[in-house]
């Protein structure tokens, strides 16, 4: 509750409490708003700041690796790329999460992580905005897809497992000095984008929220 601040709560100590506990009167300061409506918007607002934020896979600057790269439909970024390195995490990631305790999605808060179901695979999605009471805009974060889903469709762990993994799909941008470019082509993981469908050789520099890549 101290969180959400003065303007939700006004606390009072009361002075005839025993030794040893404390009891507090609260008052709700603005009466004339709905309650529940009023409780939902202001700790959605406060929660997902304390929503968790995932890395990236630890690799060395500068390396030459291999990666896929996927087409991205976001704005500030053009790319996605996985590397070849972290598939095999990505199994052990997918046997966890089909494995863990799930339950319903009820306050679909702004960052929260959850698990979105398609064709019985389970993915990690971060919510990205709630649309209308039924239905969110949601990342596949190891993926590298944003979707519409209903929030029927999602469901959240008991546990921080959700967390504990850094973000498979990194986010990245074609370097001005890269030698080659990108040839995509329709994905083969059956989401709506494309891909180059095979690994390639390239370097990956770290921006502030994304990936620098040259490709050779």
């Amino acid at each position: 509750m101290r969180a959400l601040g003065s303007g939700f709560f006004v606390f009072h100590d009361d002075v005839k409490s025993e030794p040893g506990v404390a009891i507090l009167r609260i008052q709700d300061t603005h009466p004339e708003i709905n309650v529940v409506d009023k409780y939902k918007t202001l700790i959605k607002s406060n929660l997902s700041f304390l929503m968790p934020v995932l890395d990236i896979p630890e690799m060395i600057d500068n390396k030459r690796l291999k990666a896929y790269i996927l087409e991205s439909r976001n704005q500030k970024f053009p790319y996605f790329v996985k590397l070849n390195s972290t598939l095999k995490e990505e199994k052990e990631l997918e046997s966890l999460l089909r494995n863990t305790k799930v339950f319903d999605v009820v306050y679909p808060f702004p960052h929260a992580l959850c698990i979105y179901y398609k064709e019985d695979k389970p993915y990690r999605a971060q919510i990205l905005a709630e649309l209308n009471p039924k239905k969110v805009s949601i990342e596949l974060v190891d993926v590298g897809v944003f979707l519409s889903v209903r929030l029927s469709d999602l469901k959240r762990a008991e546990s921080d497992v959700l967390s504990i993994h850094p973000r498979y799909a990194i986010p990245a941008k074609l370097d001005s000095f890269s030698p080659n470019k990108p040839v995509l082509e329709d994905a083969v993981d059956k989401f709506p984008r494309k891909s180059t469908n095979k690994t390639i050789p390239m370097i990956l520099t770290p921006c502030e929220k994304f990936m620098s890549m040259t490709l050779y």
